[in-house]
């Protein structure tokens, strides 16, 4: 898979997994219990969160701070996220519409440095199809592969309409087709060399 697809390293977690736990069932705990008007009882619920309607544009703040016991901390596990064709449509909710797209690119990521005494942020934002690094008075472009990292902190991501892929689809098969051509061309050359060769050794 390319690196425009998938970032690929060890020690992460990728992002559709995330997604996944965000959407899991879960009981609430004895200090939340909830109180049922059917049986006027407090109870331990269930809740589950979905995403009930595909977004123009998502943006995903990733939980890069943590608060526990008193004690503060900064989770430094990279998120490895998709920059193409980030697929929602098994985590979308009820609300699904006929023709509604559920593919997403990433568009842009703010990245934070540092800890939670003092950090530094940067951005990578796409335009023109090309990436860009956004540090303070630094602007230069970068490669996809250099995208991504335990500093990602937010990701934003731009729904794909469905004439986009079908542009996309359009676009594969238009390649698909041009290389099938250019098979058959190098075939009929081969042909037509190895047709030559034959007659040089018969004259010979």
């Amino acid at each position: 898979m390319s690196r425009s697809s998938l970032r690929s390293s060890q020690g992460g977690v990728k992002l559709i997994d995330c997604i996944k736990q965000f959407g899991v069932e879960e009981q609430l705990d004895e200090s939340e219990e909830w109180y049922c008007s059917s049986c006027k009882e407090h109870v331990r619920a269930f809740k589950k969160l979905s995403i009930w309607k595909p977004p123009s544009i998502l943006i995903i703040q990733l939980k890069r701070f943590i608060y526990q016991r008193g004690f503060r901390d900064k989770i430094d596990t990279e998120v490895i996220f998709p920059l193409d064709g980030l697929d929602l449509s098994e985590h979308v909710g009820a609300c699904k519409g006929e023709g509604d797209s559920y593919v997403y690119d990433c568009y842009a990521v703010s990245n934070h440095f540092g800890g939670l005494g003092g950090g530094h942020y940067t951005a990578y934002a796409k335009k023109d199809n090309e990436w860009i690094n956004f540090d303070d008075s630094s602007v230069r472009s970068v490669k996809p592969e250099d995208i991504g990292g335990k500093e990602a902190y937010v990701l934003y991501y731009k729904r794909r309409e469905q004439e986009d892929e079908r542009k996309i689809e359009e676009g594969v098969g238009r390649v698909r087709v041009a290389d099938s051509i250019r098979m058959e061309e190098d075939e009929q050359e081969q042909g037509e060399e190895l047709g030559t060769l034959a007659q040089d050794v018969d004259q010979q």
